[in-house]
């Protein structure tokens, strides 16, 4: 009896102590309902246009004058005086939800730390703000601004500092979050705020505090945004969004790297998002129905996608296609007034077919066609047939290209990969005139490849370049960050090419720095192993990519990865073909659908965990 008595004032202490915390959590909240309800009102009246810069916050929000100091840009301000954090988390279902923004401008964590949060509590708090916008919003950015060295918080420098190099931390794996460091701008030369930047109080910007912020933020926005944002074509979103994507095309989609490629990107981006992409190229293939005398050697004729095309969408059912035809369109043929004819209705035929079973349509110009390689394999213009390519067939793939990139005028969602690959195999041509993409002048290698990759990853996703420097201000002895999986560096990607693309933006690098390094040289070791090395001059100088260490369990992980996704893009590639039916002979044989989708979703699984974002920890040890 007497231990069934403690156990009841136990539960009866737990009870009272939640009621305290509930009730406490109450009147937290409560106190700022006038606030919000406001806001509410303001969304009433002039009901919120979706895709605006949200800016939300304390009072260093709501004291900002975004309407003068932003006035050419659809900007929208909630900030509350006083708030912390975690009443922005609280109320995000009501200030930031109904506006659905492309950005948000977030500055919050000053009152916290004054109110004796620690650094660790404040970042903690800062990611519960960002899952759960993400939540709901997974495409919106948000950009933190770095806690700000008042005079009047002066105490609180270090415990800023910290919290800051948190969230800067926690920053790195998200690749729509990131942070605009307003500190270094606010120090004078001896290290300490600049008054002249706060109003009497020396605690809140004052005009010129404001017009530094702007300047700023600004600045800071327009490297934040990619040239992909700017440039993105209607529909071509639906990329991100689709529940099911289908790709046609003929022999380079069905080899399927760069496939591969946009799924990794896309799958480490939205590492929550499971992507359902079917790779459905067929070697050969054309959209215009025309085939060359004798081809395969008189064995088959070119298939027509058309001939299988209705069986596609009846059998898989995608929201979205996703074509890329014209290599094999021209028939390797001088331009002809028939045949670009035929190319254009084949084009036309698409469209209408997919419009007339419910799926969107994204048209994908052709890759480039190289002569080079072909070197006494070509044959020039003026001929009554061709046996072999004619020398000049890329200028055919160029008024393939422009036409159907005009049909963007009439609604059409094309993205355009011949451009770009043109342009970079000129500018590689400059340094080294033997450069290649295609060994045989029509099959992209890997670096093709990428090259398709990105130029559709630019048109329908920003990704802002991740770069960070961690600083050991003592001897090295251990650091971590987080990080989304990077890119990994395929061995047949070209060095120098890579430097023209923006394979960076998905590296992550992370530089070390540590001028109080004591040591001549350290191993470099994570979860016991050695997996690099790395000189004191090296920490010293701050120029120690310790991302691009090939045994760092990241890149590991990246690698594994990759295989992964091509894997079962493989397994699924062939086993639709079968069960879908075509007309070119000499395909693999392939599982049935139903055990290869089984395959897939264990597949699936382990994708899905491998692409989480990590964090890593490695430790210094001085030799």
């Amino acid at each position: 009896m007497q231990s069934f008595s403690r156990f009841v004032l136990c539960v009866a202490c737990l009870w009272a102590s939640f009621s305290r915390s509930a009730s406490a959590d109450d009147d937290r909240f409560a106190k700022w309902e006038k606030e919000i309800a406001r806001f509410e009102e303001q969304d009433k009246q002039t009901p919120p246009a979706k895709g605006r810069t949200l800016f939300v916050g304390s009072s260093s929000i709501r004291l900002w004058d975004l309407k003068s100091t932003f006035p050419e840009q659809p900007v929208v301000n909630r900030g509350f005086g006083g708030s912390q954090i975690p009443d922005a988390t609280h109320f995000v279902d009501r200030i930031v939800l109904p506006h659905e923004p492309r950005t948000i401008v977030f500055y919050s964590g000053d009152n916290d730390i004054n109110a004796g949060r620690s650094a660790e509590q404040v970042a903690a708090d800062f990611e519960q703000f960002t899952a759960k916008v993400w939540d709901k919003l997974p495409k919106t950015r948000i950009v933190f601004i770095a806690i700000k060295p008042s005079p009047a918080r002066a105490k609180h420098f270090e415990t800023q500092k910290a919290a800051n190099e948190r969230i800067r931390r926690f920053a790195v794996g998200h690749h729509r979050l990131s942070i605009l460091d307003v500190v270094p701008a606010m120090l004078d030369e001896s290290g300490q705020p600049r008054e002249e930047l706060y109003r009497k109080d020396k605690l809140h910007l004052n005009a010129a505090g404001y017009e530094l912020w702007t300047r700023l933020l600004n600045q800071h926005l327009r490297e934040f945004d990619s040239p992909g944002d700017d440039q993105s074509e209607p529909g071509a979103v639906a990329l991100l969004k689709a529940k099911r994507v289908v790709f046609l095309g003929d022999s380079i989609t069905y080899a399927g790297q760069y496939l591969t490629y946009l799924e990794f990107v896309l799958t480490t981006q939205f590492p929550h998002q499971q992507f359902d992409f079917i790779d459905l190229g067929l070697p050969s293939e054309t959209c215009s129905g025309l085939s060359e005398p004798g081809h395969a050697g008189g064995k088959f004729p070119r298939p027509d996608v058309h001939e299988r095309l209705q069986r596609v969408l009846d059998k898989l059912k995608p929201e979205l296609l996703v074509a890329c035809y014209g290599m094999n369109c021209g028939m390797y043929h001088p331009l002809s007034d028939d045949r670009f004819a035929a190319y254009q209705n084949g084009q036309r035929r698409l469209r209408d077919t997919a419009e007339a079973a419910g799926a969107k349509l994204i048209h994908l110009t052709p890759p480039v066609f190289d002569p080079i390689p072909l070197a006494g394999r070509t044959l020039p213009a003026g001929r009554d047939s061709y046996s072999q390519p004619y020398e000049g067939y890329n200028d055919v793939l160029d008024k393939f290209s422009e036409w159907l990139v005009a049909q963007r005028e009439q609604g059409w969602t094309v993205i355009d990969l011949h451009r770009p690959m043109n342009e970079h195999l000129a500018k590689r041509r400059k340094s080294d005139p033997n450069f290649l993409l295609a060994g045989d002048g029509v099959h992209a290698g890997p670096t093709g490849h990428w090259l398709m990759a990105e130029a559709i990853i630019d048109t329908v996703h920003s990704v802002p370049t991740m770069a960070t420097s961690l600083e050991v201000l003592d001897e090295p002895t251990e650091i971590s960050w987080n990080t989304s999986i990077p890119l990994p560096m395929e061995s047949g990607w070209d060095g120098e090419s890579l430097k023209l693309t923006r394979t960076s933006a998905f590296r992550h690098s992370v530089s070390i720095k540590a001028e109080q390094a004591r040591g001549t040289q350290y191993d470099i070791v994570e979860e016991g192993k050695i997996i690099g090395e790395v000189t004191a001059a090296q920490l010293k100088k701050g120029d120690f990519d310790i991302a691009l260490l090939s045994k760092l369990s990241i890149n590991v992980r990246a690698a594994e990865l990759m295989k992964l996704i091509q894997k079962r893009q493989r397994l699924l590639t062939d086993s639709w073909l079968n069960e879908v039916g075509h007309l070119r002979p000499g395909m693999a044989k392939a599982l049935p659908v139903a055990d290869a989708q089984a395959q897939a979703a264990e597949l699936s699984t382990q994708i899905t965990k491998l692409a989480q974002p990590v964090e890593v920890k490695v430790r210094f040890v001085a030799k």
